[in-house]
């Protein structure tokens, strides 16, 4: 019977991961969201984005919408950028929706991560699903009621 054994004489370990000094990637927070329209009005969704380091100074990520987005130009508007405030990891931008032509079957927004100042972007993207939704009122339907079959079994 053989044993070989490695040890070393070095007790520290290689940095994996540095989340002050390392290289900056960015990456949505969430790969898919709804956008509901409310039938003549408008809608928001805020989407997430997100950095894997720190920096002492506002990062801008630039944002981009894909062509092959099938929602009509018209019924949206997506930020060019978000900003990630200094100190943190997180940044936010809204998209939003407005109904000129919205339908009730969905509708995708498909958004991309462009690039990020002093990092990477990761290839992934963050689709949002436009459509229209009609609200029932809170009042609506409000009561008793009674429901009766009428139909017969012969």
């Amino acid at each position: 019977m053989v044993v070989v054994l490695f040890t070393a004489c070095d007790d520290t370990e290689s940095v994996v991961f540095d989340s002050v000094n390392g290289q900056t990637l960015a990456s949505f927070g969430t790969s898919s969201s709804d956008l509901q329209v409310i039938i003549n009005e408008s809608g928001e969704r805020e989407v997430q984005v997100n950095l894997t380091t720190q920096s002492s100074v506002d990062r801008t990520v630039i944002i981009g919408v894909d062509e092959a987005s099938t929602a009509s130009a018209e019924n949206y508007t997506v930020p060019n950028q978000v900003v990630i405030p200094a100190g943190a990891f997180i940044g936010n931008f809204t998209v939003s929706g407005i109904d000129n032509s919205v339908e009730t079957d969905k509708e995708s927004i498909i958004i991309n991560l462009v690039s990020v100042e002093g990092g990477l972007v990761s290839s992934s993207v963050h689709t949002v699903s436009l459509f229209q939704v009609c609200p029932v009122p809170v009042e609506f339907m409000i009561g008793d009621y009674i429901l009766t079959d009428n139909t017969t079994n012969a």
